[in-house]
Order: structure tokens, then sequence, then C-alpha cells
């Protein structure tokens, strides 16, 4: 009955894969919601010829960091890892990923490695079907009230779920968030650690980033991993994150095994980063390495670092990890460019306050005519929007245009009636169109040919737009 129900399973699961991808949906996690009904034991029976399996947390950063690590996999083993690279990072996301890439005969060939970004709050049901070799940590920071609750509580349930991990598990966690650190202490596990090393470019950063400045991100000030004191943070990347000491014990910043520093973003969004820390034998320090993306100035910075860590920690090579990782490109809604009707639309998700920052800082470096910002509060968004209050706004450029949409429009509305810049009031009232079409029309024909559109949007506005652009022909489906 075991067999008969697991490939029953597989069957019905492509059978909805097909289906919904043939009424115009993703069919990313639907086909493994439907597919584990039939079987329960679906997911550790399809996990089980895994080889090396990379779980990828953190509030920001994971569908990037997802994409740079199964790259640099795929260019190193030469073929691609099992992944959910469209982002569907719940449960029933993964199993559809698993169900993809088994063959229709004898099983799944052994030994695929896979990386999976997963849910802050789906980690603790999955990892132990799992079994991870590497968990990667980017960051904790406010998101999600209504299902997270506040951040002290989640890092709290990471330290119980990081407890149960494999002995062997290597946890790769950024170095410049406390909260990170905290966690990665108590987790009696391997840990190896990225950062952001001295970045070259003005005062303001090479990215753009406002340094010295603690960005909205980061009004909940964590505490000491050591004594509980609040830290004090020295220059900032756009996340509210960066090198800091604890005022009370004099505890530091651990030095990273692995540093990027940022040398600028030329006017087409290329990112130059440079790699730098110890060599594999930590005697001598690694000769520097250097790769261009096209990502985020600060955030994309990290995720590059945290997608070449977690690749030695699987033991590839720094070298070949960091030339895999050169020339790439953004994922959906990750500044993906889109050119339609001689303008730019550069879209990215700002779905909390840190995003919002990086979103300001990408937006410094483009000098965008006009900007379309969208709030949601779908499922899938976070139904509390009590978070655009502590977003820094304020820092978005100065534009002519800037148009509001989404479910939520109103919501912005109101912010942007109380956000005050340069010590004035904002100029100019924002248009308001809850349709995300007509607003895209609306933000399109207020700027000059030539010109470029930012699109600001939480997920489910931003899919709402993507899909109006794949309708006009800008785009192709995002995969599945």
């Amino acid at each position: 009955m075991g067999r008969l129900r697991f490939g029953a399973a597989i069957a019905v699961g492509r059978i909805t894969a097909v289906l919904t991808r043939l009424v115009g949906h993703h069919g990313t996690a639907l086909p493994g919601l439907v597919a584990e009904r039939l079987d329960s034991a679906l997911l550790g029976r399809l996990g089980r010829d895994l080889g090396p399996v990379v779980i990828v947390l953190g509030t920001n950063g994971k569908t990037t960091t997802t994409r740079l690590l199964a790259r640099i996999l795929e260019r190193v083993n030469g073929s691609p890892p099992i992944t959910n690279r469209s982002g569907a990072n719940l449960r029933q996301g993964v199993v559809t990923a698993l169900l993809e890439r088994r063959p229709s005969t004898a099983g799944p060939p052994a030994q695929v490695p896979a990386v999976f970004e997963v849910d802050e709050l789906a980690f603790a049901a999955l990892a132990p079907t799992l079994r991870p070799t590497v968990v990667v940590v980017l960051n904790l920071l406010r998101d999600q009230l209504d299902r997270y609750g506040e951040i002290d509580t989640l890092e709290e349930r990471w330290v119980r779920d990081f407890a149960r991990l494999p002995s062997t598990t290597t946890l790769v966690a950024c170095a410049d968030d406390p909260r990170v650190e905290a966690v990665a202490r108590r987790s009696r596990r391997t840990v190896v650690r990225f950062g952001l090393g001295e970045s070259k470019g003005s005062a303001a950063g090479a990215s753009g980033a406002r340094v010295g400045q603690r960005p909205s991100a980061m009004r909940d000030i964590p505490g000491c991993p050591s004594c509980g004191t609040r830290v004090v943070f020295g220059e900032l990347a756009a996340n509210g994150l960066g090198d800091w000491t604890c005022p009370a014990c004099e505890t530091r910043r651990a030095a990273p095994d692995l540093a990027v520093s940022m040398s600028g973003t030329d006017a087409t969004g290329w990112l130059q980063l440079t790699f730098g820390g110890p060599s594999v034998n930590r005697t001598l320090p690694a000769t520097p390495r250097s790769a261009r993306v096209r990502l985020s100035g600060s955030a994309g910075a990290y995720d590059a670092a945290a997608a070449v860590l977690a690749a030695m920690a699987l033991g590839i090579d720094r070298a070949d990890a960091i030339a895999a990782v050169d020339g790439a490109t953004p994922a959906f809604g990750r500044l993906e460019e889109v050119e339609i009707g001689g303008k730019r639309i550069v879209l990215t998700l700002a779905k909390n306050p840190a995003s919002v920052a990086q979103a300001a800082e990408a937006a410094a470096v483009r000098s965008p005519d006009g900007l379309l910002i969208g709030l949601g509060d779908r499922p899938a968004d976070g139904r509390d929007v009590s978070w655009i209050w502590d977003s820094e706004i304020e820092g978005l450029p100065t534009v002519e245009s800037v148009t509001l949409t989404g479910s939520r429009a109103d919501d912005l509305a109101l912010r942007f009636k109380y956000a005050t810049g340069d010590g004035r009031s904002l100029e100019r009232r924002p248009l308001v169109e809850r349709a995300v079409d007509r607003a895209l029309d609306a933000s399109l024909g207020r700027i000059r040919p030539g010109g470029t559109l930012m699109v600001l949007a939480t997920y489910t506005t931003m899919l709402g737009i993507r899909r109006v652009l794949q309708q006009r022909g800008a785009v192709p489906a995002l995969p599945g």
C-alpha cells in the first residue's frame, strides 16, 4: 500500500503541475500540496536519495542566495541541483521541486545535491526530514509580524530548531547581524561566517548607502550575544547590518571567514565585488578574487558572499565558486530590468523595512525618473502592513512622479502624507491607483522617453505587475 500511495502521489502531483500551468499559474506549490495529501510520507521518500542538502534561511535575500548557490553547483558539477528557484519556500514548494526532478523510472539519481530556500516558520518541520549538510543564515530582521511575531520570538525558535540539526550540519552565518551571531553561538554546530569588508568609493559608500546613519530597519537594535547590552554599529549597510561592538563587554563582530568588499556599481547596474579572508588552511590570507554581478548594492554583496561560503562548506574550491558567481543576474523582482515602449522598468521587492532601505540604496544608483510603489496584504505578503511606518521612505530619491498601487494603496498614501524629505513635506502628492495595470500605464505615461521607472512592491503586487508585463510581451513567464 505504501508503494501504491507513493506512485499515485507522484502521478497526481505531476498532473496537477500540468493543469495549473495550462490555466496560467506557475505550479510551484499546488502540486506538492496535492501530492502530500495522498502520501504524507512523500517528502521523506523523495529526499531519501539526495546528496548534500543546503537550506537557506533569513528575512531578506533567500531567493537570490539560493539562485547564486544553485548557479555555482551547476557550473562546478556540470548539472543543476534540485532547487525551488521560483521562491516557493513552504513545505509544498519544496515537495514540488523534488517532484519535478524525479525521473519517471527507476527513482532519482543518487547523490543529487539540493538547495532550498525555506520560510522561517517552515524550517522546523522540514529540517528533520531533509537533514541539511549546510544551513545558510542570512539575517534576522522585522518582517510579517502577523506570522512571525517579534524578532526575539523567532530568534528563540531558531535556537531550538538549530539544536535539533544533525551534529554534522555546518552553519554559514552572517557575522554582521548580532542576532544571527547569538543563534549561531548557541547552536553548538560548526559555524563559518561571512560579512562586509572595507568598501571603496565615496563617503556615502560604494553602493550609495548612507554610511553612519541607522536605517529604520534597525530601530530594534539587537543585544550583544554575550551580555545582552545593545550593540553599537560602525558603518552600516542598507539593511542596517554592519561592523558592531558591545559597549559593555567589548564583544566585537567576529572576523568573517569570507569578507566581501564593494568597489562601486556602474551605470548599467553591475556591481564589482572582491572576496577576501583566510585561505582553506587558515594559516595565510587567501588571494583576493573579484566578480561582477548585476545585484543590488550591499544586499547583493551579502547574498553573493553567503553563496560562495556555502559552496566552500560543501567542499567546492573558493576560486571556482567565485568564478561561477561572476556574471550573475537578478531573480524575479530583485532588480529585474524590463524594456517596454522605449522606457526601462526596474522591479524590486520591498516587503519590510530592510528591503525598502535596500531598494532606496539601489534607486540612488539608478536615479529613476519615476517610482511605482505597491502594497498588498495577501497571506504571501503578510496581513499586517504596519511595517510601512518603520520604513524609511524618506530615503527614496526625489522624483517627479510617484504612483501608489495595490490593495493597501490608501495606507501608503497616508504614510506619504506624513513623510518628510530633507526636512520638508513632500512637494508633490502621489497618484493613487489601486489597479496595477492602470497604475503601470499611468507611471509610464508620466516619465520621459528613454527614462527609468523603478517599481517597489510587495510580493503579490509585484506578481500582478509582472503578469501585466508578461501579457504585453515584455517579460517571459516565470520559471516553474
